[in-house]
């Protein structure tokens, strides 16, 4: 979803292209006439859930009136261009004991090597659409984000209380210089910032005091809780890559841990962030 936008050139907002697939950020529940309630282990609920090849998924079905389990037989398909291709995948449903009307369907995503679309047939109920992601977190296409940063000869930094977002730097063989919750007071012109700001922190940090516009030097990656934007990334890189200033305003860093989803929009922001200029 791309738009126009000053000061700032809205990248993201509610979806993310990312290597092909449009990755949807709603909350859109339904799918066909039966509805996916939760899945386990993640926070939120998206329109294609987003898996990991090989890890266990339960899933939780609220079923059509006057249906029961025996017409809710699952099937998982794997989308390639219009085809579907039926796997031999084990797929288990159970009933909720909690209510009649409720089902778990239990599977475990096949081996992928790129993010995979599926569709999980459920009878002749519906289907829901699933997001695969694969295990290995290093692609041979694309350079290790440790590889990335020394390369970049930038610091990073990071700021605010996000556990979850130094989880994932610390996993990716990431060094930084942590400053706890506060900001520092600028930005240094050999570092990317990385953190959870308020929105006062990003104006004295982003925002030219005098014009009122977005400053062009400095490199920042701010997790902002803006109700007045659109949920998206909203990104300033300058000519040449000599800055870069994104104001992200998704639910990212707390998703971390659970949603792969999150791990791979975190990764793309990373690298656009420490080479703007070949992005």
């Amino acid at each position: 979803c791309v738009m126009n936008a000053r000061p700032f050139n809205v990248i993201l907002c509610r979806a993310l292209f990312l290597g092909g697939l449009v990755v949807i950020w709603g909350n859109v529940l339904a799918a066909d006439g039966v509805t996916l309630l939760s899945v386990e282990n993640q926070a939120r609920v998206e329109a294609a859930p987003a898996l990991v090849a090989g890890q266990p998924a339960r899933l939780h079905f609220l079923l059509p009136p006057q249906t029961s389990l025996a017409d809710a037989v699952p099937h998982l398909f794997q989308l390639a261009g219009s085809l579907a291709r039926p796997l031999p995948a084990e797929v288990v449903v159970q009933p909720d004991p909690s209510d009649s009307r409720l089902v778990v369907i239990s599977l475990t995503p096949p081996s992928v090597t790129r993010v995979t679309q599926f569709v999980l047939q459920v009878g002749k109920l519906g289907s829901q659409t699933l997001v695969v992601f694969p295990a290995a977190t290093r692609r041979d296409d694309i350079a290790p984000l440790a590889e990335v940063l020394e390369t970049s000869r930038l610091r990073l930094m990071v700021c605010g209380a996000s556990p979850e977002l130094r989880a994932y730097l610390r996993g990716q063989k990431l060094d930084f210089e942590d400053f706890g919750t506060d900001a520092p007071d600028r930005l240094a012109a050999d570092a990317l910032l990385v953190g959870l700001l308020s929105d006062e922190d990003w104006r004295r940090l982003a925002v030219d005091p005098v014009a009122g516009t977005i400053l062009t030097s400095g490199r920042l990656l701010a997790f902002v809780d803006d109700p007045a934007l659109v949920p998206g990334v909203y990104a300033q890189p300058a000519p040449a890559g000599r800055s870069y200033l994104a104001k992200v305003t998704l639910p990212l860093p707390a998703l971390l841990p659970s949603d792969p989803r999150a791990r791979e929009t975190l990764a793309a922001l990373l690298r656009a962030a420490l080479a703007p200029g070949q992005n």
